[in-house]
């Protein structure tokens, strides 16, 4: 049995019918009302947020390209210094000035770029090119522990470009 049905029933007045029935119809449209607001409270918020992560997002991806930026940067020197240092301790005593340069620029570079590298980078660029300049002094210089370092800064400098590599592919 519906509603209307009901109401004929029970034999009330035509105006109190037309009382439950405006009454209901108002609940329905104070209940769109009150949908249409909690809706328009939701889009609200929802934009909100998008613009929140929207502005995460490129600070993040500005870090990642500073990022970048310093690793290149930072690589030029390291692959020179390298080469200064092969050259050097073949008894090549032309490059010896080239290793102080690069020392000094590699520092210099890693301090700059501390930020953006890390603490770890920097402190691995620290002893590696302390380990490097010793190629000038033959009883100091050990190419084992040398060699430790590189590829400990090799290993760091991976790691920065794919954590990079895997930012931008998740994005």
């Amino acid at each position: 049995m519906n509603f209307i049905d009901l109401l004929l029933e029970s034999k009330l007045p035509a105006w109190s019918v037309l009382i439950i029935i405006a009454a209901g119809f108002l609940a329905i449209v104070y209940y769109k009302f009150l949908l249409n607001l909690k809706l328009k409270k939701f889009e609200h918020s929802f934009k909100e947020d998008a613009i929140k992560h929207d502005k995460i997002l490129e600070l993040a991806q500005e870090k990642y390209r500073k990022r970048l930026d310093a690793l290149s940067k930072i690589n030029r020197p390291l692959m020179e210094f390298h080469h200064a240092i092969m050259h050097t301790k073949q008894g090549d005593k032309g490059y010896i000035k080239n290793i102080e340069r690069y020392y000094k620029e590699i520092r210099s570079l890693s301090r700059d770029y501390e930020f953006y590298l890390g603490n770890k980078f920097y402190k691995a660029i620290i002893s590696y090119t302390d380990e490097g300049k010793d190629v000038t002094n033959p009883d100091v210089f050990n190419y084992n522990k040398y060699c430790d370092e590189e590829n400990r800064i090799k290993d760091l400098i991976e790691k920065l470009q794919s954590t990079f590599t895997d930012f931008n592919e998740k994005n």
